[in-house]
């Protein structure tokens, strides 16, 4: 469902504006409101979030803005038991569990 694809990602990214942003939007509603697809946008600004933002903090910010627990599930689902691993000179280390961040590619961010 969720990916790691960037090309719908307008801030941050040198020659996207906020008018291809705006427009994108209006078409994905115009198209949802013809075929009577159920269409969810969101659209979430968090300043220097890359390693700040815990991922209780954000379940929890969600939750209080009446995302469903569906939603927050799917969201929480990218998070979960999420790791990183650092290899250097080939040698790799073992993995460390990540708490506290949104990843750099993910539809949550703007990067």
């Amino acid at each position: 469902m969720f990916s790691s694809d960037t090309s719908h990602q307008y801030c941050g990214k040198q020659g996207n504006s906020a008018f291809e942003a705006v427009a994108t939007v209006r078409e994905a509603v115009a198209y949802d409101e013809i075929t009577k697809t159920p269409l969810c946008i969101v659209s979430i600004d968090f300043s220097a979030a890359f390693d700040k933002i815990s991922n209780s903090y954000l379940l929890a910010m969600l939750d209080a803005h009446g995302f469903t627990d569906w939603f927050l599930q799917r969201i929480m689902g990218m998070y979960d038991k999420t790791t990183s691993e650092v290899q250097i000179n080939g040698l790799r280390f073992s993995l460390v569990p990540i708490h506290i961040s949104i990843r750099q590619g993910c539809p949550l961010s703007m990067h």
